[in-house]
């Protein structure tokens, strides 16, 4: 969460090419575990605050920039997103002008989702991202995709992945229906197959 290689990398990339920047907000929503931690179990220093989270977007004002928009476990870390801080976090990036990006991970995100787009929150279209696959959240199935997509807003924009091997189903499933594919290093192993 340091600003200054926030700061540098979205300086590197403006410096050699236009092509949109899209800033994580997830960083300030990690609980961890830890059953032998010497006073606690649990470890929250990498729990920050609404303005806290989106302070390097606010600043740098990127084209893009994810919005986790609910709690999801992962291994042994929660990332903890209230309702409420995920509302904070949306007006202050409606605020800057940046459009976010709404990561869900199950059907209830959809649901906080919708939530904040009625609030006036997210502007229209609304930008999805559904994340098929992660460890505990929906698996990355052609149902669950589906069933998930009949869920959005009508105008929504949307891309989809599944985790690893389940990357291409999801990828030509989210082509057909007229969807985008997300690609990159936190989603997927790279495959040398051509498409």
């Amino acid at each position: 969460m340091r600003f200054d290689l926030y700061q540098e990398v979205c300086e590197r990339i403006r410096d050699r090419c236009d092509i949109l920047i899209n800033l994580t907000t997830g960083a300030g929503g990690c609980l961890l575990h830890n059953p032998k931690g010497a006073e606690s179990p649990w470890d929250t220093s990498g729990l920050k605050g609404p303005k806290e989270g989106v302070e390097h977007v606010l600043r740098l004002k990127p084209e893009l920039c994810s919005l986790d928009v609910g709690t999801l476990n992962l291994g042994s870390r929660v990332f903890v997103n209230l309702v409420g801080n995920v509302e904070k976090m949306a007006a202050l990036i409606r605020e800057a002008g940046v459009k976010p990006e709404l990561e869900v991970f199950e059907i209830g995100h959809i649901r906080i989702a919708k939530h904040l787009i009625r609030q006036g929150l997210v502007g229209k279209p609304p930008l999805f991202q559904l994340r098929l696959g992660v460890p505990w959240e929906a698996e990355a199935t052609v149902e669950n995709l589906v069933y998930m997509l009949s869920n959005l807003p009508s105008d929504a924009l949307w891309s989809a992945f599944g985790i690893g091997q389940h990357h291409f189903t999801i990828a030509t499933v989210s082509t057909v229906r007229g969807g985008h594919v997300c690609v990159g290093f936190e989603e997927n192993f790279l495959s040398r197959r051509t498409c």
